[in-house]
Protein backbone atom coordinates (compact mmCIF):
# COMPACT_ATOMS: atom_id res chain seq x y z
CA UNK A 1 0.00 0.00 0.00
CA UNK A 2 1.16 3.09 -0.54
CA UNK A 3 1.05 6.66 0.76
CA UNK A 4 -1.53 8.09 -1.00
CA UNK A 5 -3.68 5.01 -1.05
CA UNK A 6 -2.90 5.31 2.82
CA UNK A 7 -3.91 8.66 3.10
CA UNK A 8 -7.12 8.29 0.32
CA UNK A 9 -9.85 8.67 2.79
CA UNK A 10 -8.19 11.06 5.49
CA UNK A 11 -9.83 13.75 3.95
CA UNK A 12 -13.63 12.90 3.61
CA UNK A 13 -12.98 11.40 6.99
CA UNK A 14 -11.31 14.13 8.70
CA UNK A 15 -14.22 16.77 6.85
CA UNK A 16 -17.08 14.36 8.60
CA UNK A 17 -15.04 14.40 11.84
CA UNK A 18 -14.72 18.37 11.41
CA UNK A 19 -18.56 18.90 10.75
CA UNK A 20 -19.73 16.69 13.57
CA UNK A 21 -17.44 19.17 16.02
CA UNK A 22 -18.56 22.06 14.72
CA UNK A 23 -22.15 21.51 14.19
CA UNK A 24 -22.24 19.95 18.14
CA UNK A 25 -19.95 23.07 19.12
CA UNK A 26 -22.34 25.44 16.73
CA UNK A 27 -25.18 24.34 17.54
CA UNK A 28 -25.42 26.05 21.47
CA UNK A 29 -24.72 29.66 19.29
CA UNK A 30 -27.43 28.91 16.58
CA UNK A 31 -30.03 27.85 18.83
CA UNK A 32 -29.07 30.63 21.56
CA UNK A 33 -29.98 33.70 19.63
CA UNK A 34 -32.52 35.87 22.53
CA UNK A 35 -34.76 36.52 19.69
CA UNK A 36 -35.17 33.22 17.64
CA UNK A 37 -38.67 32.78 19.46
CA UNK A 38 -39.69 35.82 17.52
CA UNK A 39 -37.95 37.24 14.69
CA UNK A 40 -38.79 40.68 13.30
CA UNK A 41 -38.14 39.85 9.60
CA UNK A 42 -39.54 36.64 7.55
CA UNK A 43 -36.16 34.02 7.31
CA UNK A 44 -34.22 35.82 10.13
CA UNK A 45 -33.15 33.00 11.21
CA UNK A 46 -32.65 31.10 8.20
CA UNK A 47 -29.87 33.48 7.46
CA UNK A 48 -28.40 33.12 11.57
CA UNK A 49 -28.53 29.73 10.98
CA UNK A 50 -26.45 29.86 7.13
CA UNK A 51 -24.02 32.32 8.97
CA UNK A 52 -23.43 29.93 11.98
CA UNK A 53 -24.25 26.33 10.78
CA UNK A 54 -23.11 26.54 6.70
CA UNK A 55 -19.32 25.76 7.03
CA UNK A 56 -20.08 23.08 8.91
CA UNK A 57 -22.84 21.71 6.32
CA UNK A 58 -20.53 22.14 3.31
CA UNK A 59 -17.85 20.06 5.07
CA UNK A 60 -20.32 17.12 5.94
CA UNK A 61 -21.72 17.21 2.06
CA UNK A 62 -17.72 17.37 0.88
CA UNK A 63 -17.42 14.18 3.33
CA UNK A 64 -20.19 12.76 2.60
CA UNK A 65 -20.11 13.41 -1.18
CA UNK A 66 -16.57 11.67 -1.64
CA UNK A 67 -18.07 8.54 0.85
CA UNK A 68 -21.22 8.40 -1.73
CA UNK A 69 -18.90 8.88 -4.58
CA UNK A 70 -21.25 6.50 -6.94
CA UNK A 71 -23.68 9.28 -7.21
CA UNK A 72 -23.97 11.49 -9.87
CA UNK A 73 -22.78 15.12 -7.82
CA UNK A 74 -27.03 16.86 -8.38
CA UNK A 75 -28.56 13.77 -7.36
CA UNK A 76 -26.31 13.59 -4.61
CA UNK A 77 -27.35 17.51 -3.59
CA UNK A 78 -30.87 16.74 -4.30
CA UNK A 79 -30.50 13.84 -1.50
CA UNK A 80 -28.47 16.16 0.69
CA UNK A 81 -31.00 18.64 0.75
CA UNK A 82 -33.69 15.72 1.92
CA UNK A 83 -31.33 15.27 4.41
CA UNK A 84 -31.20 18.59 6.03
CA UNK A 85 -34.87 18.63 5.47
CA UNK A 86 -35.49 15.68 7.87
CA UNK A 87 -32.81 16.74 10.24
CA UNK A 88 -35.16 20.35 10.68
CA UNK A 89 -38.40 18.61 10.65
CA UNK A 90 -36.65 15.96 13.56
CA UNK A 91 -35.43 19.12 14.97
CA UNK A 92 -38.41 21.35 15.23
CA UNK A 93 -41.22 19.04 14.55
CA UNK A 94 -42.65 20.25 18.39
CA UNK A 95 -42.76 23.89 17.42
CA UNK A 96 -45.86 24.17 15.53
CA UNK A 97 -46.21 27.63 14.17
CA UNK A 98 -42.87 28.49 15.03
CA UNK A 99 -41.25 29.13 11.82
CA UNK A 100 -38.18 28.02 12.73
CA UNK A 101 -38.57 24.90 10.30
CA UNK A 102 -38.91 27.17 7.56
CA UNK A 103 -36.05 29.29 8.25
CA UNK A 104 -33.73 25.62 8.41
CA UNK A 105 -35.67 24.81 5.20
CA UNK A 106 -34.25 28.02 3.60
CA UNK A 107 -30.81 27.29 4.95
CA UNK A 108 -30.72 24.01 3.77
CA UNK A 109 -31.37 25.47 0.16
CA UNK A 110 -29.00 28.10 0.55
CA UNK A 111 -26.41 25.45 1.59
CA UNK A 112 -27.14 23.15 -1.08
CA UNK A 113 -27.18 26.10 -3.61
CA UNK A 114 -23.87 27.54 -2.46
CA UNK A 115 -22.00 23.91 -2.94
CA UNK A 116 -23.50 24.20 -6.55
CA UNK A 117 -22.09 27.31 -7.02
CA UNK A 118 -18.84 26.03 -5.80
CA UNK A 119 -18.75 22.59 -8.11
CA UNK A 120 -15.98 21.18 -7.08
CA UNK A 121 -16.02 18.88 -3.77
CA UNK A 122 -12.82 20.04 -2.58
CA UNK A 123 -13.91 23.53 -2.99
CA UNK A 124 -16.76 22.53 -0.86
CA UNK A 125 -14.44 21.30 2.07
CA UNK A 126 -11.76 24.55 2.08
CA UNK A 127 -14.76 26.57 2.09
CA UNK A 128 -16.44 24.82 4.62
CA UNK A 129 -13.47 24.29 6.41
CA UNK A 130 -12.42 27.59 6.69
CA UNK A 131 -15.93 29.71 7.52
CA UNK A 132 -16.04 26.27 10.26
CA UNK A 133 -12.91 27.43 11.35
CA UNK A 134 -12.87 31.06 11.35
CA UNK A 135 -16.53 30.97 13.04
CA UNK A 136 -15.20 28.42 16.17
CA UNK A 137 -11.91 30.50 16.15
CA UNK A 138 -13.50 33.90 17.06
CA UNK A 139 -15.51 32.01 19.50
CA UNK A 140 -12.49 30.10 21.36
CA UNK A 141 -10.92 33.64 21.33
CA UNK A 142 -13.74 35.53 22.68
CA UNK A 143 -14.38 33.14 25.52
CA UNK A 144 -10.57 32.83 26.22
CA UNK A 145 -10.66 37.00 26.70
CA UNK A 146 -13.29 36.62 28.82
CA UNK A 147 -12.18 34.28 31.11
CA UNK A 148 -9.11 35.96 30.86
CA UNK A 149 -10.55 39.23 32.42
CA UNK A 150 -10.18 39.93 35.78
CA UNK A 151 -14.53 40.59 35.78
CA UNK A 152 -15.43 37.11 34.73
CA UNK A 153 -15.98 35.30 37.61
CA UNK A 154 -17.29 31.41 36.09
CA UNK A 155 -15.45 29.30 34.09
CA UNK A 156 -15.23 28.69 30.05
CA UNK A 157 -17.94 26.22 30.38
CA UNK A 158 -17.84 22.75 28.30
CA UNK A 159 -18.11 23.97 24.65
CA UNK A 160 -14.76 26.25 24.99
CA UNK A 161 -12.42 22.93 24.15
CA UNK A 162 -14.96 21.35 21.53
CA UNK A 163 -14.86 25.03 19.79
CA UNK A 164 -10.93 25.19 19.70
CA UNK A 165 -10.97 21.10 18.43
CA UNK A 166 -13.33 22.25 15.70
CA UNK A 167 -11.52 25.20 14.55
CA UNK A 168 -8.16 23.08 14.16
CA UNK A 169 -10.14 20.30 12.47
CA UNK A 170 -11.80 22.76 10.22
CA UNK A 171 -8.58 24.68 9.67
CA UNK A 172 -7.01 21.73 8.48
CA UNK A 173 -9.37 19.79 6.64
CA UNK A 174 -9.54 23.23 4.36
CA UNK A 175 -5.75 23.22 4.47
CA UNK A 176 -5.32 19.84 3.39
CA UNK A 177 -8.63 20.17 0.51
CA UNK A 178 -7.08 22.96 -0.73
CA UNK A 179 -3.72 20.83 -1.19
CA UNK A 180 -4.94 17.96 -2.61
CA UNK A 181 -7.33 19.88 -5.01
CA UNK A 182 -5.82 17.65 -7.76
CA UNK A 183 -6.55 14.54 -6.66
CA UNK A 184 -10.02 15.09 -5.37
CA UNK A 185 -12.85 15.50 -7.84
Amino acid sequence: MTTTESFKHLAPVLAIAAAVVGIGGLLPLAFGMAGMAMPRFPFVNGVFFLVVLGGPLLLLASGLHVAASRLVKGWFLVAFTAFLVIVGVGLFWRLPGHGALLDWIAMSFLVVLIAAVLRRTWLWATVGGVWTGVLLGFASVETAIEFLSPAYRGTPGWWWPLWLLGCILGLATGIIAFVRRNQTC
